[in-house]
């Protein structure tokens, strides 16, 4: 048997039937595999589960958790730096010689600011 219209018909069944249960590619070729057989089975159907648009959307991510920030110790002012970019925003005249509201630049640890052109 072939994944043509009868093969999807049958993946269909038995994968997307809600009494199939949308189960995952292991299980969904055990089963298929207790009653049928074709070459490249496990492809075709590894392939059509991946597509599911059901399961992709209830899926649980694969990806772990971000890890909770932590501050770094600054010992001195312009150890470390942080730069926060801002724009585009108008020209605007009012501004300082030298200053933009593009681009600040401030040590860690200080409360001093310096802001420059991109």
């Amino acid at each position: 048997m072939r994944p043509d219209a009868p093969a999807t018909a049958l993946l269909g069944r038995l994968h997307d039937d809600p009494a199939a249960g949308h189960l995952d590619i292991a299980k969904t070729m055990a089963r298929i595999a207790q009653l049928y057989y074709w070459p490249e089975m496990f492809r075709d159907i590894a392939r059509y589960v991946r597509a599911c648009t059901t399961c992709m959307a209830h899926k649980a991510s694969q990806q772990r958790p971000a890890g909770n920030l932590q501050a770094t110790p600054v010992i001195a002012p312009w150890q470390q730096v942080s730069i926060d970019l801002v724009g585009p925003a108008p020209t605007l005249k009012s501004w300082p010689p030298g200053c933009s509201p593009y681009r600040t630049v401030s040590p860690n640890g200080s409360r001093s600011r310096h802001s420059k052109e991109p």
